[in-house]
């Protein structure tokens, strides 16, 4: 099954869009029925752009309790950034979704495809882990800084995200062509929530902006496992930087440093 956005909807829907995203300071204040508008327009719209979820996390946030709609609400500085950020993808799409190919497990993904991996991440107070098992190698970033408010599994949601980036960095270095299948496994079933469903709360978004950004520009599915704290020991032992524990669990195990996506943390992407 396809699903399309014809060339004419595409465009008033960047001109909806547009208008949300560049207006002047005195005009920043728009009806929740407005907000309403653009919220339904996009949730049609995520038929064919269904990565494109996270946009609308700073508009749920802003309309959240409101009833009136009439009631007037300033467009901030968080909710144009991610509109914008959705018309960027948008403006540069097919507009063309082929429904399907979603249809995948873990246990699908095979050591010898080019196109495919598997990894393992965890957070603990001392650090990040990234294990991929069929790679031998592990990755392990200091933990540093706060997390935003309201965001109690943030690092674990960092974690997944930088697997994300390593896992199309290896992709790539190997030649893999066509669509590419990611399977991670976390024990933070939150994190897997997040990932699986690209909605979250505004602490989360720059994560999950973060992780679309290169799944579009890789042509990456990737889906987040849930697994329990037992059968993901070698990320948790690299997490804690107890690298001799991880070394006896994967005899010859190699272990190199990470620095997360600079625009998972919010900062702009080099």
């Amino acid at each position: 099954m396809i699903a399309t956005l014809p060339d004419a909807r595409k465009a008033d829907l960047l001109e909806q869009l547009e208008s949300f995203c560049h207006v002047s300071p005195s005009g920043r204040r728009r009806a929740l029925r407005d907000f309403q508008a653009l919220a339904g327009t996009l949730n049609w719209a995520f038929n064919v752009f269904p990565l494109l979820k996270p946009a609308l996390s700073n508009v749920y946030s802003k309309t959240a309790g409101k009833t009136d709609p009439h009631a007037l609400i300033y467009i901030n500085q968080a909710v144009r950034v991610d509109l914008a950020w959705a018309a960027r993808h948008i403006a540069t799409s097919t507009g063309v979704h082929f429904f399907g190919q979603e249809e995948w497990t873990a246990a699908d993904l095979r050591f010898s495809q080019l196109n495919e991996e598997i990894a393992y991440v965890d957070a603990s107070g001392v650090g990040l882990g990234l294990f991929f098992p069929w790679l031998n190698l592990g990755y392990y970033c200091e933990r540093s800084g706060s997390a935003p408010l309201e965001t109690i599994f943030f690092f674990e949601g960092l974690a997944t995200c930088a697997v994300i980036h390593t896992a199309a960095t290896h992709l790539r270095r190997r030649g893999a062509a066509g669509p590419k299948r990611v399977a991670v496994f976390t024990d933070n079933s939150n994190t897997v929530g997040i990932f699986n469903s690209l909605r979250a709360t505004p602490g989360y978004n720059t994560l999950l902006k973060s992780a679309v950004d290169v799944r579009l520009h890789f042509d990456i599915d990737v889906r987040v496992h849930h697994i329990s704290g037992s059968d993901n020991r070698v990320a948790d032992a690299i997490s804690r930087r107890q690298f001799a524990a991880a070394l006896a669990l994967v005899p010859g195990l190699r272990i190199l440093p990470f620095t997360p996506p600079r625009d998972a943390l919010g900062a702009p992407a080099l």
